[in-house]
């Protein structure tokens, strides 16, 4: 029977390394120690850690005596612990959680015959440099956080000493990414998706980062190796083989978000002045923001960390950055995260769209490799313009005595009343469209800057069953709030029948989360997945791959009966009244 305890456990890396000791090397005890409440995490971390039985929590503070008494023998100590957001504490806060933080864990594993002991460190000893630097390189830290990272270096190797039969294992990541991370290479992510990333001078500026995963393989390969057992003592550097530079993780990113990669370059001292004058403003208000000159002058130093322990031993990375990147995506929590997780009072209905399964990646990876929109099929195009034409004339009697109805209810209830027609900025085929609806709420639910900037979210409270006016929720529940969307049809905005168009919002996370159909085809009143509304395959993204295959293979005569398929199942949901 294995035991292990990790200080710091319920942290990012810490999560991360039980789930890996439990499934991968059986242990069947894990301790997470930590001064957080799991109910603070993010649901990711929550999810992740209840999805084992094997771990218990244990709240303390690394900071004080810890008097935890383990009711079986420890045979794995890792202390994760550490004030680590630089900037974000005050300077002799990192002296006092890294350094007796490192005293108390190593007095505690003294008194407990501990032998196996992990401490993470960091590359911040090595202070920045254009040079490489490898576990032979001389530490000069230049901030408190580096400083107190080394101090506590030293303080476990006293332990070690102590005792030859002791191993330790200390590691110097780089930047560690991965699902639910929240840091660095997330914000990278949303600022390249988001499309306001921009370079400041630091296109080759190498920054040494490690996937979350590799960085557990590589710990217990390190732990497990036979030079490691036999000196006792190992200093490991964490980081990919090369360290990648901010171009070639901008590149990565875009790549496989389908995203354009080209970003403006500004001068960097522009940006310091910028950055200075922000925190001028945000310092005393002490409003947090992300411009901070520290994080600047990060942005732009390499920390070119070579790791040497890695190389000469032998060991075999399993993920390249794009392998990382991928291995992201494909988990459902993972560069989108969970939706609880971003948008926690926001209904499932709302965006049900799952990302793309290995078994769709696989099946549909020509799909995956196309960069541009499809081109229009002709037979197609006439049929959409056709119906469009004739649908709207019918529609506008419709609409008519819908806007009818909207000025009586205004009348008898002034708080109803307001404009019918109302538009938020969607994307169809990749390109930003006007998205036509009739309104559904009352107007003292609609956010008046959000409207202003058409912003599907200012519109968000129709999930409120409150929120909606009287006519608001007939037109809903009979689908007449997409009626003016035959006119974008019209105009070649849209298609009859292809994937839903979705606002930028849902869209750009549909695009985080692996998904690349809204971006080649246009977007459709109607979808082979659209129809499956009021159903648990509902959001299921196999259906729109499965529609762009037979758009690309089947012949005009092929697709256009499936699209006559496709429209008449939705009217069978629309004839349902499944509107909500």
């Amino acid at each position: 029977m294995k035991n292990a305890i990790i200080f710091g456990g319920i942290g990012f890396i810490g999560t991360f390394f039980a789930r890996h000791l439990i499934e991968e090397h059986h242990y069947e005890k894990l301790y997470l120690y930590d001064h957080e409440s799991i109910s603070d995490k993010v649901e990711f971390r929550k999810k992740m850690i209840e999805a084992y039985p094997q771990i218990e929590i244990i709240k303390g503070d690394v900071r004080k005596p810890i008097n935890f008494i383990p009711p079986n023998k420890i045979d794995l100590v890792a202390n994760f612990a550490a004030v680590h957001r630089e900037p974000g504490h005050e300077d002799f806060e990192y002296y006092e959680c890294n350094l007796l933080g490192a005293e108390n864990v190593c007095n505690w594993a003294d008194n407990f015959d501990c032998e196996k002991m992990i401490f993470s460190s960091s590359i911040a000893p090595y202070g920045p440099s254009e040079e490489v630097k490898d576990e032979l390189s001389i530490p000069v830290p230049t901030t408190p956080y580096g400083g107190s990272k080394l101090a506590a270096e030293k303080i476990h190797q006293i332990w070690q000493a102590k005792d030859h039969k002791r191993q330790l294992v200390i590691i110097r990541p780089g930047v560690v990414f991965g699902p639910g991370e929240g840091g660095n290479v997330s914000r990278l992510i949303k600022a390249v998706c988001k499309g306001y990333f921009v370079y400041m001078g630091n296109r080759d500026t190498c920054k040494s980062g490690i996937y979350v995963k590799e960085l557990c393989l590589a710990i217990m390969f390190v732990l497990q190796h036979d030079k490691a057992k036999a000196d006792g003592f190992s200093l490991v550097n964490m980081s990919m083989n090369p360290s990648p530079s901010i171009e070639e993780y901008v590149n990565s990113i875009a790549r496989l978000t389908k995203t354009n990669s080209w970003r403006p370059n500004l001068p960097s001292s522009f940006l310091f002045i910028i950055s200075y004058f922000i925190d001028l403003i945000a310092k005393p208000l002490r409003i947090k923001h992300p411009f901070s000159p520290t994080r600047i002058k990060k942005l732009i130093r390499s920390n070119n960390i070579l790791p040497s322990w890695l190389i000469e031993n032998g060991y075999s990375y399993k993920y390249t950055l794009d392998g990382a990147l991928k291995d992201w995506l494909k988990d459902s929590r993972g560069l989108a995260m969970k939706r609880s997780e971003l948008y926690p009072s926001e209904p499932t209905e709302a965006f049900p769209y799952t990302p793309p399964t290995d078994e769709i990646m696989e099946k549909y990876a020509h799909i995956f490799e196309i960069t541009e929109p499809l081109p229009q099929r002709f037979a197609k195009l006439v049929f959409d313009k056709l119906v469009a034409s004739i649908l709207l004339a019918f529609s506008l009697p419709i609409l008519l005595l819908i806007k009818i109805a909207y000025v009586i209810e205004g009348l008898l209830l002034p708080e109803n009343k307001g404009p019918m027609l109302f538009y938020y900025w969607g994307v169809s085929g990749g390109k930003k469209i006007k998205k036509w609806k009739l309104r559904l709420i009352k107007t003292k639910y609609i956010e008046p800057e959000g409207a202003s900037r058409h912003d599907w979210i200012a519109f968000s409270a129709e999930w409120t069953p409150e929120s909606r006016t009287v006519v608001g929720s007939f037109v809903k529940t009979w689908y007449l709030d997409e009626l003016p969307q035959f006119w974008s049809v019209l105009i070649g905005d849209m298609s009859i029948v292809g994937p839903r168009p979705l606002s930028v919002l849902h869209f750009e996370r549909d695009r985080m989360q692996g998904n690349v159909t809204r971006s080649l085809l246009k977007g459709g009143l109607l979808g082979l997945g659209h129809i499956n509304k009021g159903t648990s395959e509902m959001g299921n993204s196999i259906y729109e791959y499965e529609y762009i295959n037979h758009y690309q293979s089947l012949s005009s005569y092929a697709l256009l009966k499936l699209d006559l398929w496709i429209i008449w199942k939705g009217v069978l949901v629309i004839i349902r009244g499944g509107g909500h």
